[in-house]
């Protein structure tokens, strides 16, 4: 169709068209990965940029086409949680922002670490993630990494885990077996259903996955702190940090610091009730 008006061609009457267009049916069901499934890809990443990748794409939700154009200056510290705030597709209509775990920004910053180790100058325009490189000849000139770049990587890393070959579906697309897990949605059905799962509003999860929400967009504005921590009636990005969470040490001690900011709010509550009895002389 697109052709067709690009070339003048006019006078197609397309609802008779459309008529003869089959039923879409999925050709098969896919499933995220597991948490397992992404440690043992994290375990048998080849460095640590790809470790980071693959923690940012399951902990931010975004897609695999919106790394190559982040740079430093679309990572935002929120030091009272230990993670990043992530402005995505930053100067396009799509714009939005999502987080990233403590885990993932820890990796982040070992990453970049490295680079600074290597020699790079890193400045607000530098690429979050960059093509591998000669540490002494390639100081200055900075690929940053592509998309397709990425999706080799992902391909490679489940063929050497396996991950690939032991969810292969029955049907074939392009005369190869699909596996049931996407090769890079896989994590944005992983970030979808863990959110979801953990008890997050879901119109956080919508708005921080990029994802179009209609006319409640234009009159919905919830600020990004209220999407980060929710509210007395909503859950936010907090309350699933745990569950985004892929190492099960990382896990464990994201949990007992939750349950300490929980002990200490308790506490605080209970002084504040303990102040009013004496202010109105109720006996303890």
């Amino acid at each position: 169709k697109t052709f067709l008006e690009i070339n003048d061609i006019i006078g197609i009457n397309w609802p008779k068209v459309k008529r003869y267009l089959g039923e879409f049916y999925k050709v098969s069901e896919d499933r995220p990965y597991t948490h397992t499934e992404i440690k043992q890809l994290v375990d048998r990443a080849h460095n640590i940029r790809d470790k980071a990748i693959i923690l940012l794409l399951s902990s931010s939700g975004m897609r695999r086409g919106a790394i190559p154009s982040i740079k430093l200056k679309h990572l935002k510290k929120i030091d009272k949680y230990n993670i990043f705030s992530i402005d995505v597709y930053k100067q396009a209509k799509e714009f939005y922002y999502t987080f990233c775990t403590p885990e993932c920004r820890t990796v982040i910053e070992q990453y970049l670490d490295w680079r600074k180790q290597m020699g790079e100058e890193l400045n607000p325009e530098s690429p979050l993630f960059r093509e591998q490189f000669n540490p002494i000849a390639s100081r200055t000139n900075i690929i940053p990494m592509s998309e397709m770049a990425i999706k080799h990587t992902l391909i490679r890393l489940r063929t050497e885990t396996g991950i690939a070959q032991a969810q292969m579906s029955k049907t074939k697309k392009n005369g190869s077996f699909r596996s049931e897990i996407m090769t890079a949605h896989g994590f944005r059905k992983f970030f979808d259903t863990t959110c979801t799962s953990g008890g997050m509003d879901v119109l956080f999860v919508e708005l921080l996955m990029g994802h179009n929400i209609g006319l409640k967009k234009s009159y919905y504005k919830p600020q990004k702190k209220e999407v980060l921590e929710g509210n007395d009636r909503i859950r936010g990005y907090i309350s699933v940090i745990n569950d985004l969470t892929i190492g099960e040490e990382n896990r464990l001690k994201q949990q007992l610091e939750t349950q300490t900011q929980e002990s200490a709010r308790y506490k605080d509550i209970v002084k504040q009730i303990e102040d009013i009895r004496k202010e109105i002389g109720l006996p303890p």
